[in-house]
């Protein structure tokens, strides 16, 4: 029981220091899936070379009359000028019928949602990170592309 109790800490206790990122969400009215909501934050993992990882989160919602199957996110960044340093993108697969709406998970300490994805961060002077829509699968093959 202790041992659990160790690991318990250890998974959910914040292992290292995040630093949120402004988060801006592209408009798409034309995406099937819809933004509701985007993370992204600096963590230090103190882990080996690596000083930063990248990590996102988003939240959405299907608003097509189909049931998707994939998801691909784009994660764009920029320094503080607004200047356009690199970019990356996550996936989600399950099915994602008309209305659903998906939400990450939570860390019960920070409240912060759970990293969906998470990156080696080659930019120092990463500021903020464009949240958008990539492409969409459907369950009858056909795709959408933004």
């Amino acid at each position: 029981m202790k041992t659990f109790l160790v690991l318990l800490l250890l998974l959910c206790a914040p292992a290292s220091a995040a630093e949120s990122l402004a988060v801006t969400i592209l408009a798409q009215p034309t995406s099937p899936i819809q933004i509701v909501d985007c993370n992204a934050r600096l963590l230090d993992t103190r882990v080996g070379n690596v000083d930063y990882y990248l990590a996102a989160a988003v939240a959405f919602k299907n608003t097509s009359t189909k049931t998707a199957t994939a998801v691909e996110f784009g994660f764009s960044e920029f320094d503080v000028f607004g200047t356009f340093l690199g970019g990356t993108a996550g996936q989600v697969t399950g099915t994602y019928s008309t209305g659903a709406e998906l939400d990450p998970r939570k860390n019960p300490f920070t409240n912060l949602p759970w990293p969906m994805w998470s990156w080696v961060n080659l930019y120092d002077s990463v500021n903020t990170v464009r949240c958008s829509v990539l492409k969409v699968l459907f369950d009858d093959g056909s795709q959408w592309s933004s």
